[in-house]
Order: C-alpha cells, then structure tokens, then sequence
C-alpha cells in the first residue's frame, strides 16, 4: 500500500503526463507537413513531449519504489 503523500504525487505526475498528451495530441492530428522544415517542427514537437512524459511517468515508478 501506497503512503497517501506518495500516492498525491504519483497521481499529480500521471495528471500532468495526461496534460501533455492531450496538447500535442492537437499537433499530431492536425499536423500539415508540407516540406522538411515543417515535418521535423512536428516530429520535434512530438519527440519533445515524449521525453517530458517518460521523465514524469520515470518519477512517478521512483517514487512507488
């Protein structure tokens, strides 16, 4: 079983991985990839996001322990 505090914080990690995911959930659907340039902006953008959620979902697996 969980400590309470540690269960708040896993809980608020998982939220803002939830936040991430759905912003560049817009730029994934949406994305007009016309040319190079504006298809490494997207991948970029996406690649970006990746590493920001695997970093909160690392901290969160650090914490349960």
């Amino acid at each position: 079983m969980l400590d309470e505090d540690v269960a708040d914080l896993v809980c608020q990690l998982c939220t803002r991985a939830g936040m991430i995911m759905e912003d560049v959930s817009v730029i994934a659907i949406t994305a007009r990839v016309a040319d190079v340039a504006s298809a490494r902006k997207v991948t970029t953008q996406l690649q970006a996001a990746a590493e920001r959620i695997g970093a909160l979902a690392k901290a969160a697996e650090m914490l349960i322990g």
